[in-house]
């Protein structure tokens, strides 16, 4: 009569096998996580852009998309521009002359913690993504903001003068 149960080299067969399983599965889960960083990254651009698109027509106030430091690399925020002049604030009553300009505008959104594993550039640091009451961009041409991940895929978020905006996927050679 045979007991009920497994032998050991039965167990170390399983073992074996789930062993293998994940040695050849943890690189696709890797390059998984990747992409969906730089998917989900792209998206809130997208979505960035399109919330200033149309908030700048809802508010009939020119919005911007603005990295949050230095770069685009620790986040941005979409946020209207209201300048307005007044005194500094150790001259209470100046002259005209003396005012200095002063940013009022509200903050609508602001996108931050982004995975440490991304790059963000933009290929023109002096490009602005302001866009006008009408939705379109307020100046230049064609801007293209890449983000790019540790094995050189990434994606570039393309925004037109128009506003609209494209996404093209790197499968490779990814540079900021």
């Amino acid at each position: 009569m045979r007991s009920k149960g497994f032998t050991i080299a039965e167990l170390l067969v399983v073992m074996a096998v789930v062993a293998i399983t994940a040695v050849l599965a943890a690189p696709m889960l890797t390059s998984l996580i990747e992409s969906t960083r730089l998917t989900s990254a792209a998206n809130a651009m997208v979505e960035s852009v399109a919330q200033a698109r149309s908030e700048a027509v809802k508010r009939g106030f020119t919005i911007e998309v603005v990295p949050l430091g230095a770069n685009w690399q620790s986040g941005w925020k979409v946020k209207e521009i209201n300048v307005v002049m007044q005194c500094p604030v150790d001259i209470p009553d100046c002259e005209d002359d003396e005012k200095e300009a002063v940013d009022k505008g509200n903050t609508v959104r602001v996108v931050e913690d982004l995975p440490p594993a991304l790059s963000i550039g933009i290929d023109d640091d002096d490009a602005t993504l302001q866009f006008s009451p009408t939705g379109r961009r307020v100046v230049g041409a064609e801007v293209a903001i890449t983000i790019c991940g540790n094995s050189k895929k990434g994606r570039v978020v393309t925004i037109t003068p128009a506003g609209s905006t494209q996404v093209e996927h790197l499968e490779s050679g990814c540079s900021i």
